[in-house]
Order: C-alpha cells, then structure tokens, then sequence
C-alpha cells in the first residue's frame, strides 16, 4: 500500500467535469424520466448517475492506493476475467441486447465487458511494451508482434461477435500512442499507423449498416427524417444555442427530439442550454485534464508508469475528440460517450478507474520523491 498523492490540478479538473456531467445528465434525461418512472420522477438517470460516480471514484481510490510496480503479476488474472466476460456476451445467452447491439452482460445488473477490455488492454500492453524496452527493444517485430497478436486477438473478440467496431478502432489508436510513447520507431510507427487506418476502413465498410452510417455521414440533410434524423436533430439543439444558450434546463430538443440525448449526444444539450461557452469550456477541462496527464506520464520515476499514464489519456482524449467530432458532424455516428459527462455505469466507473491509475503514478513519483529527498537530507 502507498499513501495516495492527490494533484490538485488533475483533481480540481476532474471533479469539474463530474459535476458538469451529473448536472448535464439531470437535465438531458429529466423528460426521460418521467416518461419511464411511476411516480413521475425526474431523478432515474439523475440518482443512477450519482452512485456510478460514487463507485468509480471508490475504485479510483482503490486503484491508486496499490504501487503500480506491484501490479504485473495479477496481470494475466485480468485478462482471464476480462476475456471470459467478453465471451459470456458474445457467446452466450447472457448478452443484452439494446438498440440493435448485443454488447451488455447481465449478471444481476448490466455491465460491458468492452470498456472493461480498455482498462485491461491499456495495463498489459505498458507492461508488453516496458518488456519490450528491456528485452529485445521496442522496434524488434518479434516484440511488435507479441503486442499486434494481443491487440487483433482482444479486437476479434470485440468486433466479432459484439459488432463494436468503434470500439476496436479506439483500441488500436490508443495502443499506437502508446507505442509512441514507448519509443517506437517515427517511421515504423508511420507504417502501423498506415496499416490500422486501412483496417479500419475495412471494418468501416464491413456491413451494410455501416456504410450507410457513411453515407449518412456524408450528406446527412438529405434524409434528415432518416437516417441523418439524429444528426440533424442534435444540429438544430447546437445551433439554437448561440453564444450563451437558452439557459441551464430550457433545452427543448430533450423533449423527445434528440435520440441519445443524456449519452452519446449529451453536448447537443450542452451547446443549447449552455451555448459556445459551454462547450468552450469543456473543452478547455478536457485540455487540461490531458495536459496534466502528460506531465505526470513524463515524470513518472519508471517507464511502466509513464506507459500507464500515457495508455489513460490517450482513451480519454480519443474518446472525448470522437465523440465531439460526431457531434459536429466530422465523424460518421458512432456509440462513442462523452468522457465523464455522459451517462452510462460501466464506462463512468472505467473513466473514473483511469484517473486512478494517474493518482497512483503520480503518487508512486511523489512518494519516492519524498524518501530520496529525506536520504539525501540523512547525509548531508
């Protein structure tokens, strides 16, 4: 066990943005609400949001209390679990369906193996990597290799049987900055980056659904009744905002308007009640947020650490620019929540999970900063 040390710019950002996101979830889902609700309550998504906020931030603070330099031995106890949950959706009756897409697991309550898989992924692959650097080197292929068969290994079991090809596609962008991180070759780099956009392109034009969601991409407003109805409804909420938005609470496309409105497109209703300003500013947290996780992955006291640190920003930033890019209709429409602010169990105690792992490099750092610092005091 180590004393956890909290950074108080990491800490003051992060508790913004889970304040921004309940306050959000309260008001994007307070119709919702209702409608499901007996008694007429606007607080469903209101009070479920609070307790996964409350779990994540009791496994954050899980997370951090143990040095990440003990973790490697328990690493292959989590992907065991991690895969046999993954196979239970995909495999078995167990799996949820929900909007066409069976990628829920239900165990007494729902939960996606897939976000779990990040966390997992995102753990194993600085330990591969950090091997790598000691044995062989990071731009050995046999070391390349290890790492590639693990990542297509972890996305066929993903994209397959769950049809999650966002999610696929996160995964590799986020192991790729981790082997940038980890020193890998500029041009070897250049030439996997080359090879997983064309794997994606390929997944991207693997189904009929899929390359409709292109076309849709492409020229939404001509079926804006559609399939380009969502884009088309969450443009109207933007654009209605203006510069300060209508008011916190007096977005009117909530209204059984704008599908998904409380997760995947959650700053539709940030853009109408809170305007440019609103989304301004949080994008603003979100730069922060990666500023400050990028300084701790860089002076983290081992490398395992600086993988670490550097695996977790890049899915938050991946995510949050997906998400955005969506929104904004850059990007084909995809599944992809709004880190921290949208709703959502699993991934809100996985977001939360991540920011465990930068307070425990960051308090591995601090703490022997601390003890070199009284030796060195000793001596003198």
């Amino acid at each position: 066990m180590q004393k956890i040390r909290f950074d108080p710019i990491l800490t003051f950002v992060w508790l913004i943005l889970l304040f921004l996101g309940l306050s959000m979830v309260f008001s994007a889902s307070s119709v919702a609400s209702l409608e499901m609700t007996d008694n007429n309550s606007m607080y469903y998504f209101f009070k479920k949001q609070a307790v996964n906020i409350i779990i994540g931030m009791i496994a954050a603070f899980a997370i951090a209390k143990i040095s990440h330099k003990k973790w490697k031995p328990y690493l292959l106890y989590l992907n065991i679990l991690t895969i046999i949950l993954l196979c239970l959706v995909g495999f078995t009756p167990l799996g949820v369906e929900i909007n066409g897409a069976t990628r829920w697991l239900n165990i007494g309550f729902q939960f996606q193996p897939s976000e779990l898989a990040k966390f997992t992924i995102i753990l194993t692959v600085a330990s591969m990597i950090d091997h790598a650097r000691k044995f062989g080197g990071i731009n050995s292929i046999k070391n390349l290799g290890k790492i590639g068969i693990y990542v297509l290994f972890y996305g066929a079991l993903i994209g397959i049987p769950q049809n999650h090809a966002s999610v696929v596609m996160v995964i590799m962008l986020f192991v790729a900055m981790m082997l940038f991180f980890g020193g890998i070759n500029k041009l070897l780099f250049f030439v996997l980056f080359i090879v997983a956009a064309a794997a994606g392109l390929a997944i991207a034009l693997s189904s009929e659904f899929r390359r409709q969601r292109i076309m849709t991409f492409l020229d939404p407003l001509s079926d804006k009744m559609g399939d380009g109805y969502q884009i088309t409804q969450n443009w109207y909420a933007l654009g209605s905002g203006e510069l300060f938005g209508i008011g916190l609470g007096l977005g009117r496309q909530k209204f059984g308007w704008l599908p998904e409105q409380n997760t995947d497109f959650i700053l539709g209703v940030i853009g109408e009640e809170m305007g440019l300003i609103g989304v301004l500013f949080l994008i603003t947290l979100y730069l922060f947020l990666i500023a400050r996780g990028v300084h701790i992955a860089v002076k983290s006291v081992d490398n395992y650490g600086l993988l670490l640190a550097s695996g977790v920003i890049s899915v938050i930033s991946i995510q949050a620019m997906i998400n955005m890019a969506v929104v904004s209709g850059l990007f084909p429409v995809t599944g992809m929540p709004l880190p921290f602010i949208s709703f959502g169990g699993t991934t809100m105690i996985v977001m939360c999970m991540m920011v465990g792992v930068l307070y425990n490099v960051y308090s591995t750092t601090e703490n022997e900063k601390l003890v070199k610092d009284e030796i060195k005091g000793k001596n003198e």
